[in-house]
């Protein structure tokens, strides 16, 4: 058994995380049909280890480490203990990025210098297709 289809936000892709805990997701492959996961363990980089935890979940974990850095690309793995404590070797690492600390954008507008007047429908008589 081992842990693939590594996921963050329910996404194997993820260009931008912007929650501060994101959720992780992983599915099991195994041989063997009775196999199933009774803990885990999750690290993201040097960042946050969650240790053993007693748990069949593998969906949703969410990250409760200290606060992610700010426009950074984070990797994680996982690994997972079977029913009878054999633990597997840690996954093929999955990547995810961080959003930037702060957002600067001014909104789209109009503006006068770039754009021309457009005529009122019917007052140009040079514009008005009706009367060709």
């Amino acid at each position: 058994m081992h842990a693939t289809d590594l996921r963050c936000e329910h996404r194997a892709d993820v260009p931008c995380v912007d929650d501060p805990a994101p959720r992780f997701s992983w599915t099991l492959e195994s041989t063997a049909p009775d196999k199933r996961q009774s803990a885990y363990q999750l690290r993201v980089d040097s960042l946050w280890d969650s240790g053993r935890v007693e748990s069949a979940e593998s969906v949703g974990i969410s990250y409760a480490g200290p606060p992610l850095p700010a426009g950074a690309r984070c990797t994680w793995t996982v690994r997972v203990w079977d029913e009878r404590g054999a633990v597997t070797e840690w996954s093929d690492a999955a990547a995810f990025r961080t959003g930037p600390a702060e957002w600067s954008a001014q909104w789209i507008g109009w503006e006068h210098v770039h754009d021309p007047t457009v005529p009122v429908p019917g007052t140009d008589p040079d514009l008005d297709e009706t009367t060709r």
